[in-house]
């Protein structure tokens, strides 16, 4: 989709992954791969690699048999003694083929298994080296992966060149070491062992005296008929020093040059290790010295989409990505990026306002600049969370609006804010049966789609939605009875299902309110211009929005069907020929046009009438 966040709107959201290899990549990645239960067939006569060829090795060897392996590969774990002797074959010294051991699958669940045989006194892995004489330093789980698959320790070098090995719960009979001396392990290896026939085998550290590297090691699981075993690989990098902080936070070795930072981040998503936004701030910060500027985007928009938005990059991020975008003459991009940062606010860290469950909305709704986050994930069950400071509880998932409702007396004692009102007030509005039923009881169905109650008596085209869900979920457009009953099954209508007339054209507005007790403090209308104009949102395309005024007829009818209703919520409609107001839905929370698309000095001054209240 377009990114939201950027007036110009040139930017398409890409992963860092998908971009082309061109913009990205200057070199082979230095990453590990394994092939097993297929022998490497014999070198070809000069024939040229194909397209699809990450296959085919620069080495000349020919590796059709790659992608058959690696279907099996899904299912069943690689063996660590086929892993070690392709590595070690003439074809395993190629990049291309090396990368697809990263992409075999975790056969252990994903966690890192203690040494066998641990002592009760020193159980764990420790490097010893040249620079400290051999003396144990432990390695660490890094904070990134939370323990999963991967240690490592920081050592400053003592000299041009330091040695190490790896040692198991400081016991010299169980060392992991390299298969040769001298192993350069800025590539991962594949360690032997833990042994102790390694005497004189040592990895080895290059660089200058006072320099910073960081020795990880990597566990990858192995299952077959050799049985459940762990194969060992090391790697080594320089860090740059600035971006280590106290708490080891980083696990991404960085020079001045971009491709080669972007280069170890396609390495950690290939062992499974997400870089975090710290990752991903310093490889920005190596595009901004170069000016590539495209790179600094797509890995700004990475960064938002960790976590569902809840691990947001950091303002130096966004100062780094605008100055790489002004370097490269991308004035209007850099303008767009410090605009951004400046509608954060200037508390933007703090938290007013909570909006829960995570729906992407977290970048958005900081833009208002009063404080209002979605970065908390409860579903309404329990435990409750807790607020560390007062803060406003909002509803961002019609359920959670009902056990906002239901709870709110509990959710006040754990220090959130709330203003919610009777749960069954709430289920009328969200409950798309109910509200049928709700305005059909205050004579104002006229204001909503013709509903049906069997397929064969209604009018076609119809809209066919559930009674509860959002975001269009499972909605569709139906044109006979038999369409209907394909979704439905035997069991029909009833409840679980609303079949109500299709209402076409190619405008829909939005209008969202502010209410407490039935009266409305505040409102934005967003009117939405779509492609088609037969539709159900969001299989459609938008082409154009505008913020618009409410009707006072319009109004008065929304204020009668929001009676004893006390929180956010929203209206979705289209206007009929003759210009009478047709609401398909009520969703008694904060909507994505309040969060997303309303202007945010309107939503701003929505979010702070609330906060005048009591809450």
């Amino acid at each position: 989709q377009a990114c939201r966040s950027f007036s110009c709107r040139r930017l398409l959201h890409r992963p860092l992954h998908a971009m082309p290899r061109p913009l990205l990549l200057g070199r082979s990645h230095p990453a590990v791969a394994v092939a097993t239960r297929a022998p490497v067939a014999a070198r070809s006569s000069g024939a040229a690699p194909s397209t699809a060829g990450r296959r085919a090795t620069a080495c000349g060897a020919s590796l059709a048999w790659l992608p058959q392996w690696r279907a099996g590969s899904r299912r069943a774990g690689a063996s660590a003694r086929h892993l070690r002797s392709l590595l070690r074959s003439p074809a395993g010294r190629d990049p291309e083929l090396r990368l697809l051991l990263l992409e075999t699958p975790a056969r252990c669940g994903g966690k890192l298994l203690a040494p066998s045989g641990s002592r009760a006194g020193h159980p764990g892995f420790f490097v010893v080296g040249s620079w400290n004489d051999w003396n144990f330093e432990e390695m660490e789980s890094d904070p990134a992966t939370q323990g999963r698959r991967a240690l490592h320790v920081d050592v400053r070098l003592a000299g041009d060149t330091e040695d190490f090995q790896i040692v198991a719960d400081r016991d010299w009979a169980r060392v992991l070491h390299p298969a040769e001396a001298e192993a350069d392990c800025s590539s991962p290896l594949p360690a032997e062992g833990p042994d102790e026939a390694g005497h004189g085998l040592n990895w080895r550290l290059k660089g200058e005296r006072g320099e910073l590297f960081r020795i990880t090691l990597h566990q990858v699981p192995v299952d077959d008929a050799e049985g459940q075993g762990t194969a060992w690989l090391v790697c080594s990098w320089k860090l740059e020093e600035s971006a280590v902080d106290g708490n080891y936070d980083y696990m991404l070795g960085v020079s001045q040059d971009w491709e080669c930072a972007l280069e170890r981040l396609e390495e950690m998503r290939r062992w499974g290790e997400p870089p975090g936004p710290t990752e991903l701030g310093v490889a920005i910060r190596a595009c901004e010295q170069s000016g590539a500027w495209e790179a600094a985007l797509a890995l700004l928009e990475d960064c938002w989409g960790l976590e569902r938005q809840c691990r947001e990059p950091a303002a130096r991020d966004y100062e780094a990505a605008s100055r790489a975008c002004r370097m490269a003459g991308e004035a209007d991009l850099a303008q767009a990026l410090l605009e951004e940062l400046r509608e954060w606010g200037p508390a933007p860290n703090a938290e007013r306002f909570q909006l829960t469950p995570r729906v992407y909305w977290n970048r958005d709704v900081r833009r208002m600049g009063c404080s209002v986050r979605n970065t908390l994930d409860w579903q309404g069950g329990d435990p409750l969370p807790g607020a560390e400071r007062p803060c406003w509880l909002l509803p961002a998932s019609d359920h959670v609006a009902v056990q906002i409702a239901r709870r709110q007396g509990e959710l006040r004692e754990a220090g959130w804010k709330v203003l919610s009102c009777d749960p069954g007030t709430v289920s009328r509005l969200d409950n798309k049966a109910a509200f049928q039923a709700h305005a059909q009881a205050l004579g104002l169905s006229a204001y909503l789609p013709t509903c049906f109650t069997e397929p064969e008596g209604a009018a076609y085209p119809c809209v066919l939605k559930p009674a509860t869900g959002e975001f269009g979920r499972d909605a569709r457009i139906v044109r006979s009875p038999a369409d209907v009953l394909r979704v439905t099954g035997e069991e029909g209508l009833r409840s679980s299902w609303v079949l109500q007339e299709l209402i076409t054209g190619c405008f829909e507005f939005s209008t969202a309110l502010l209410v407490e007790r039935g009266e409305v403090l505040d409102m934005a209308c967003t009117r939405y211009e779509y492609d088609a104009e037969e539709y159900v949102w969001p299989q459609v395309l938008e082409v154009g929005k505008a913020a618009c005024d409410v009707p006072s007829d319009h109004l008065a009818v929304m204020k009668m069907l929001l009676e004893g209703y006390s929180g956010f919520c929203n209206f979705n409609y289209k206007l009929r020929p003759c210009g009478r107001l047709c609401i398909f839905e009520a969703n008694a929370r904060v909507g994505a046009d309040l969060a997303c698309d309303v202007p945010r000095a309107a939503a701003r001054r929505m979010f702070l009438r609330l906060d005048s209240l009591s809450g």
